[in-house]
């Protein structure tokens, strides 16, 4: 009787782990079908940020705002506005901003045609003594 408990016992034991050994694989199978542009950054810190780079006849202008959190003690970007030369990207103006929950930075230079541009923001929130940063790279522009 009792090894017929214990038989019974082990199969529904190995049952169970044949089954859930099953069904991880398919978890992870499944995971990989989400598209990498649905998958979102979590900030702890960051409440919001926006990011922009724009060529517009010979100008090229680029700007960037972040919040902090309510109770945010500081906030901080720096703001890059690069060229490609060659296989390197070349920092032509960097900008600079600080605030309390917020800063927002923007600035231009003139385009030269032919030359791929883009942007660069470093932003950074700090809150409770936790400091949070970010690298944001823009989508590359090329000069008319």
């Amino acid at each position: 009787m009792k090894k017929r408990f214990f038989r019974i016992l082990a199969t529904m034991l190995t049952v169970a782990i044949c089954m859930s050994m099953l069904a991880f694989p398919c978890t992870a199978a499944d995971m990989e079908s989400f598209p990498a542009d649905e998958i979102m950054l979590s900030y702890v810190n960051i409440y919001k940020n926006k990011f922009e780079i724009k060529v517009s006849g010979n100008t090229v202008s680029a700007s960037a705002s972040v919040t902090g959190r309510l109770g945010a003690e500081s906030s901080e970007i720096y703001l890059y506005i690069q060229k490609k030369q060659g296989a390197n990207w070349v920092t032509v103006k960097t900008l600079h901003a600080t605030g309390a929950r917020t800063a927002s930075v923007s600035g231009s230079i003139k385009a030269v045609s032919g030359v791929t541009y883009r942007a660069k923001a470093i932003i950074s929130v700090t809150l409770d003594n936790l400091l949070e940063s970010d690298i944001i790279y823009s989508d590359t522009l090329k000069a008319d």
